[in-house]
């Protein structure tokens, strides 16, 4: 049938008077006709910067571009181990200072741009010596690589300064960045275009796209690794959760991101939340019980080596709150700022920003509100720019708690979150540390100095859901992964 447009208005009939205030435009482009069966709507929330390159991008473009291109390294969608992606095969030597990365043969750059080779991958990692790269694992490579050399097409050997263990982190499938792209593409047609349309690998290809509304993919037939069973993606950035919600049940979207809030008053959540950060309370009503105030600790997770069961969410308490205010000299309270943004890995930010800055408020807390888009603020984020405020921020697990550490709490990292330098000789001496019993030790007691330092309000552990369409008859999800983006699963 051909296809029609969805418009925020049909989508809000029915909805909550708020959402019913949001103007209407164009959720799909008319383009071509297209059987309803061929085509896989997906509506996220958000996105950051809407760049697909691994040395200007963040986590947050993930949802959006992964899908256009093959990791190096793949993850167990069940386990979260490596398995085999564009590199065969990757080995370590000369005690960790050299990494030599076999590629896949015969995997091919969309629209007629080639092999992808040694070359590519070369280009594609340099990229990120670049001064102005903000990449996430720029600072990784720029720090740490010292050259990169390429015997044969088929081999990457990676030859760096010091002995580094963490190098195929950085390369797998959704912690990892570098995803890789075509060298010729890129010197022909320069990077500013080439962001508007990327070529990649993956099993769908970029057809045309929208900036900041929504980007239209074709499944790449017989992909070496994994053939979708859509012909057509259409990947949308929604922010409105009322918006999807209605989508998803008109049947306009197949897959979506929902709250348990959205179902119910999300301000009645608000009203209801008392005084100090009442995470049980954010759990229980914003959440839904969808999720749980423990054992989240600074990216430390269960799984991994040397977590302590004692490290808990501190405890719901309003009248030690104010005494300690008093104590500090600040018991007439004091203003902060916060950000109320629509955060990738957290869609509802504002709502939870709103529910901690209403705890606050009980306590003496003047917060200052400043609203700010996720595009706008990213940027300033990497810069350190954004002076003192706060704001929500959702992560997945990485392999070693260190790995999140040497992004987010160090000053040589791509962006600071919790700290800016006090922690440094931790995360460098844990860094170098080959011994993985060792080097778990001394990450515990790193964690342990952040948790007692109260670096941050940890609010929890929080269970995303998607919803989908009678469309969607399975989908083999990514565990630990807050953000999908291997679409070609979906059947």
């Amino acid at each position: 049938m051909a296809t029609r447009s969805i418009d925020r208005r049909a989508f809000l009939k029915g909805a909550s008077a708020t959402a019913a205030a949001i103007a209407s435009a164009p959720l799909v482009r008319p383009h071509r006709a297209s059987a309803a069966g061929e085509r896989l709507v997906v509506a996220v929330g958000q996105w950051g910067i809407e760049t697909p390159f691994a040395w200007r991008s963040s986590q947050s473009e993930k949802t959006l571009w992964d899908c256009a291109y093959d990791p190096l390294i793949m993850r167990d969608p069940k386990t979260f181990e490596y398995r085999p992606g564009l590199a065969t095969e990757w080995k370590p030597s000369n005690e960790l200072r050299t990494w030599t990365f076999k590629l896949r043969s015969g995997v091919q750059f969309h629209e007629g741009f080639g092999e992808m080779t040694a070359e590519d991958v070369k280009f594609t990692v340099e990229q990120n010596l670049r001064p102005d790269a903000q990449g996430g694992s720029a600072p990784f490579f720029r720090t740490h690589l010292e050259r990169i050399e390429t015997p044969d097409k088929h081999t990457v050997v990676m030859h760096f300064k010091n002995r580094v263990w963490e190098v195929p982190s950085n390369f797998t499938q959704f912690v990892g960045y570098q995803n890789v792209v075509s060298k010729k593409y890129l010197e022909s047609v320069g990077e500013d275009k080439a962001s508007l349309h990327p070529i990649g690998t993956g099993p769908f290809r970029h057809v045309e796209g929208k900036q900041g509304d929504y980007h239209r993919f074709e499944a790449v037939a017989n992909h070496w690794r994994k053939t979708p069973a859509f012909r057509e993606l259409v990947i949308r950035r929604i922010p409105d959760p009322a918006t999807r919600l209605a989508g998803l049940r008109s049947g306009e979207i197949d897959i979506g991101n929902v709250f348990g809030d959205y179902l119910d008053n999300a301000r009645k959540v608000r009203l209801a939340l008392n005084l100090a950060v009442n995470k049980k309370a954010i759990v229980t009503a914003l959440w839904k019980g969808m999720g749980s105030d423990s054992p989240f600790m600074y990216w430390y997770y269960p799984f991994h080596k040397g977590f302590k069961t004692d490290w808990k969410v501190p405890p719901y308490d309003p009248e030690r709150a104010r005494k300690l205010l008093a104590e500090a000299g600040h018991a007439g309270g004091f203003e902060v700022r916060v950000n109320p943004l629509v955060m990738t890995y957290a869609l509802d930010g504002p709502d939870m920003v709103e529910a901690v800055a209403l705890d606050w408020e009980k306590i003496g807390i003047k917060v200052r509100r400043v609203p700010e888009a996720f595009s706008n603020f990213l940027p300033k984020n990497r810069a350190r720019k954004t002076n003192k405020t706060h704001w929500v921020y959702g992560s997945p697990p990485f392999d070693e708690p260190v790995l999140a550490w040497q992004r987010a709490i160090y000053s040589k990292g791509a962006f600071n979150l919790l700290a800016d330098g006090p922690y440094d000789e931790d995360v460098d001496t844990i860094s170098r540390e080959l011994d993985p019993d060792k080097r778990a030790r001394m990450t515990q007691a790193l964690a342990q100095k952040l948790y007692d330092d109260y670096r941050g309000v940890m609010l929890g552990v929080r269970s995303l859901t998607w919803a989908v369409s009678k469309k969607v008859t399975s989908w083999q999800t990514l565990v630990y992964v807050p953000l999908e983006n291997n679409y070609e699963y979906v059947s």
